[in-house]
């Protein structure tokens, strides 16, 4: 978020405020708009992991897979270059 507001990125108590709702926390709508921007996609790679985890169990219950190297191979083979969705999946599980 620093990066995007550079001079103006709010304080941790005003990001704080106005993520529970008392107030806008004195910041104004495009710094709102960064910190929303920022909650979402922390709540999409959230998601995410929750739906891989989910995926695996399901392959490991009915025998598709045996470990999460496996499953990892199978589902992102470009994760073991480190290029990819599969970096990104591998950095959560």
């Amino acid at each position: 978020m620093r990066e995007e507001l550079s001079d103006s990125a709010p304080t941790e108590d005003a990001v704080r405020m106005c993520l529970q709702g008392e107030t806008t926390g004195g910041l104004d709508a495009y710094q709102q708009t960064v910190v929303l921007d920022k909650l979402l996609e922390c709540a999409e790679v959230n998601f995410r992991t929750l739906c891989e985890l989910i995926r695996y169990q399901q392959f490991k219950a009915v025998g598709v897979v045996n470990t999460v190297e496996e499953f990892m191979a199978l589902i992102c083979p470009e994760g073991a270059d480190g290029k990819g969705l599969g970096r990104l999946i591998c950095q959560f599980l």
